[in-house]
Parts: C-alpha cells; structure tokens; sequence
C-alpha cells in the first residue's frame, strides 16, 4: 500500500508500506515525497491512469488497476 497527498500539485507519496517496498524493490525512502509516475517508466498512456487523474481533480476517489515497473524492471499491475 503506498498513500499520496491528493492535495499537494504532484500528489507526492506520504507513505509506503513494506509490502509495497518488498514488491516494486524500491525502499520508502525513495519514494516518499516523489511522484509515483517514477513507476510507470515508459508506460504513461494508460487509461486508468487518466481516470485517476481525473478523478483527483474532481476531488472523487478512484479505484483503478495500473501498469508499473518494479526497480528490477519487473512490469505488474498494482491497484
């Protein structure tokens, strides 16, 4: 599990459990205060991750099902 500031203009990371540490191989550390895009490398036109977007702008939760890339550069999906 990995929790944003939806509020803050590029929605930095504010936590990272240990699970999520353990699968994308990247520490809380590393990620806390970045932008997840960091985790989509190349792969920054997916659909979900438009309606995440959105859904933050209008201030409305969402839940969808999206691509990223693990530090090895394992791709897997994550919600």
């Amino acid at each position: 599990m990995v929790l944003i500031d939806a509020r803050a203009s590029d929605h930095p990371v504010v936590y990272v459990n240990p699970a999520f540490e353990a699968m994308t191989g990247y520490s809380a550390a590393e990620l806390t205060g970045r932008n997840l895009r960091l985790l989509q490398a190349d792969d920054r036109e997916q659909d979900a991750r438009h309606r995440l977007r959105d859904a933050l702008s209008r201030g409305e939760t969402c839940r969808v099902l999206l691509r990223i890339t693990a530090k090895t550069a394992a791709c897997f999906g994550t919600k």
